[in-house]
């Protein structure tokens, strides 16, 4: 695994910046420099490796729950070539990763504070690859995904908890949301194991979505 390099001094110079920044604003529950270099930069890395070795990148990329901006702004500062759009529901989160946009000349990076659901109804089938990072159970993430995704475009949902049943828990959901499963990639980092899953839409959901805020979570899909 290629851990990339070329651009550790301004990785350095932005988990300097996130740790002041997280003084004040409270921004990831990481606290210290070295665990926020691990599993934020190192972290986000792995992804965009597993994302150019798969030749999944195209024009745009929509990172869901970005949080304090991972890893939407190493995915925007390692794939040159693709707009990377960061999406919160937090302000002051979405207000880091412009922070960070203008501080560290981040062009093809850009911030959005909305709801998923929101974001979807004026932005259905537009990216042909969606990225989120430890924000919600597998049901859901489809669900959020779905209604962004181009036919033909994947979700990459990246995981460090065991994941057999959660994916025998979404099958329904995967057909319900026209996703399909393509693989499981593993990893290891500070002796945890991490999972990157791999989902392609195939058809357009057999349901209507989004649903209203809030319904992904509290009433999952059934038929």
């Amino acid at each position: 695994m290629n851990l990339i390099e070329i651009n550790s001094m301004d990785y350095t110079k932005l988990i300097d910046f996130l740790y002041e920044e997280n003084l004040q604003y409270n921004l990831t529950g990481i606290k210290e420099k070295k665990d926020m270099y691990t599993k934020h930069i190192l972290d986000s890395l792995f992804l965009s490796d597993y994302i150019t070795i798969n030749n999944l990148a195209n024009k745009e990329l929509l990172d869901i729950g970005t949080g304090a901006g991972f890893p939407a702004i190493v995915l925007a500062k390692e794939l040159l070539n693709i707009k990377v759009f960061a999406l919160d529901s937090v302000r002051k989160k979405t207000l880091f990763v412009d922070k960070v946009i203008n501080k560290f000349k981040i062009a093809n990076l850009f911030s959005h504070c909305d709801r998923v659901e929101t974001y979807a109804l004026q932005n259905k089938n537009r990216f042909s690859l969606v990225t989120a990072r430890s924000v919600a159970g597998l049901n859901v993430l489809l669900e959020y995904a779905a209604p962004l995704l181009m036919k033909g475009g994947s979700l990459l949902a990246m995981k460090s908890i065991e994941i057999e049943e959660e994916l025998l828990c979404s099958k329904e959901t995967q057909t319900l949301t026209g996703l399909e499963f393509c693989g499981n990639f593993s990893y290891t980092l500070s002796d945890q194991k991490r999972h990157i899953l791999a989902f392609r839409k195939i058809n357009e959901p057999e349901v209507c979505l989004p649903r209203k805020i809030g319904l992904a979570k509290n009433q999952p899909l059934r038929r």
